[in-house]
């Protein structure tokens, strides 16, 4: 089809540590009484569908509630888990301040992995307030960054490890935030989002020659080319345009099957057909927008009908939509409005009605060709679906 392109303390109530817990019944985002508070919602809309953060009990997310060191390792093993409670068994640690703590488990393990380190004098400070750079250096760990290596330990921990964080990309999004202060949950939702999609660190030696002559090991690090995402989850992020679903189809473009959505796909991931049916169910204003799905792939297929997708798929923020109601004048006030948006119609966009195609633009919103006289007092629906400008 043509152009058709694109994470509470402890302190507090024990609600709060409970609503970290990923559940069966946790709200998906559309659910969460207080969404129109999230900034981050891409991140936070897929992390919750990962079942990697649940919402809290009274049915909110609580996006600006700051979450504890104990939490947020939980939420490590669970993300390392592919999104389910890992079984850990009995594990404790020496920290004198989380002897029967609930997270002691989890604690463990992420000292067993390298992933966490104490507060001096034995102790882990479990109830403290998890800050940007502490939880950062956390995911780069988990992520596969060597501590050693990348120097993210020791006195200037912190200087090293927002370095290697804005390097790696767990900043993004994040561009204003004082790594310094308390971490949000909505802030850890884009940093755990973030981390998924951040390639994974891997380390090895090769011989070299020191300056004496000497030959020498040397630890190198590699770049594997594989996603933390595509570690635990076994998925791959695709984003693509909605050419059909249950409710309506393209003309010509897709078939509508109830809870599937087919999707046209930019750039394909191995494993995946370019085209297909996903087994997701998406709204009817989908249609004609770009979304973006984890998704696991059939070992044995690429079909996109046997692939998994994990949760549900998200509205990106590549769409630019604009609607408005015809009048008899329509076409030159179609123009000004679509100008007003920054959006502009050419050769290429696709007109429909009702879903079914009528005729490509002549490239000029003004003439009558595309917008007849008969369009007075329909709604109109304009989808700029990669956000260049250009109403797809």
């Amino acid at each position: 089809m043509n152009n058709l392109k694109r994470v509470l303390s402890v302190g507090m109530a024990s609600t709060m540590v409970l609503g970290m817990m990923a559940t069966a019944s946790a709200a998906s985002f559309n659910d969460f009484t207080d969404k129109d508070e999230i900034v981050n919602k891409d991140a936070v809309s897929m992390v919750t569908e990962l079942g990697i953060i649940a919402g809290l009990p009274d049915g909110s997310y609580g996006a600006t509630q700051n979450i504890d060191r104990a939490s947020f390792a939980r939420l490590i093993c669970v993300t390392l888990n592919g999104g389910k409670e890992p079984t850990l068994g009995n594990l404790t640690t020496s920290f004198t301040d989380t002897k029967g703590h609930w997270a002691e488990k989890y604690i463990a393990y992420c000292v067993q992995q390298g992933i966490i380190a104490g507060k001096g004098n034995n102790t882990f400070a479990p109830s403290a307030q998890v800050t940007g750079s502490e939880a950062a250096k956390m995911l780069l760990v988990a992520v596969g960054y060597n501590t050693t290596y990348e120097g993210i330990g020791g006195a200037t921990w912190q200087v090293s490890t927002d370095v290697l964080a804005n390097q790696v990309g767990l900043y993004k999004g994040l561009e204003t935030i004082n790594t310094s202060a308390a971490l949000t949950r909505d802030q850890a939702a884009q940093m755990i989002y973030n981390a998924l999609n951040a390639g994974m660190g891997k380390y090895e030696v090769v011989p070299g020659v020191s300056t004496n002559g000497q030959i020498v090991a040397n630890t190198q690090r590699q770049e594997t080319g594989e996603t933390l995402l595509e570690k635990a989850f076994k998925a791959v992020k695709v984003e693509g345009v909605v050419l059909a679903n249950e409710y309506a189809a393209l003309n010509g473009a897709g078939v509508q099957d109830e809870g599937k959505t087919y999707v046209q796909l930019n750039d394909a991931p191995k494993g995946l057909n370019s085209t297909g049916a996903f087994k997701v169910s998406t709204d009817l204003d989908m249609v004609g927008k770009t979304v973006t799905m984890f998704v696991q792939p059939d070992a044995n297929s690429t079909q996109t009908s046997k692939a998994v997708v994990l949760g549900n798929a998200l509205e990106s923020d590549t769409n630019n939509v604009a609607v408005l109601t015809a009048g008899k004048d329509s076409a030159k006030k179609i123009a000004d409005y679509l100008d007003d948006n920054n959006l502009k119609t050419n050769s290429s966009t696709e007109w429909y009605v009702n879903y079914a195609i009528r005729t490509t633009g002549s490239g000029d919103s003004t003439k009558n060709d595309p917008l007849t006289t008969n369009e007075a007092g329909k709604e109109l629906t304009f989808i700029d679906n990669n956000d260049d400008g250009v109403v797809d």
